[in-house]
C-alpha cells in the first residue's frame, strides 16, 4: 500500500534476492452487454498461511484501487466498483 513502502526480501534457490509479497489480490467484473450494468468484487489476502474461507477477504474494487493505486476496469461506471457482493 502507499502508506507501507517497506519491502522484505528472501533468497531464491539460486541465492538471488526476491521481494516477498505482503498480500495477493484479485478483481473480477461481469458486464451485462445488453444493459451495460456491471457486477464487481475484489479479494485482498495477506501473505500468511491460513485455512480461512476466501470470502472472508472480499473488498470492493473501489477499495482495492485505493489500496493499490491501480485502476481496474476503466471502461465501467465507477458506481459499479463499490459493491462487495455478487
Amino acid at each position: 500500500t502507499p502508506d507501507n513502502m517497506t519491502i522484505t526480501y528472501m533468497s531464491d534457490n539460486n541465492g538471488v534476492q526476491i521481494a516477498i509479497p505482503k498480500y495477493y489480490f484479485k478483481a473480477i467484473c461481469a458486464v451485462n452487454r445488453t444493459t451495460g450494468e456491471a457486477k464487481t468484487m475484489a479479494f485482498k489476502i495477506d501473505h500468511v498461511a491460513t485455512n480461512d474461507n476466501y470470502l472472508n477477504y472480499v473488498i470492493s474494487v473501489a477499495e482495492l484501487e485505493r489500496l493499490t493505486g491501480f485502476t481496474f476496469f476503466p471502461g465501467i461506471d465507477p458506481k459499479y466498483k463499490k459493491s462487495t457482493s455478487w
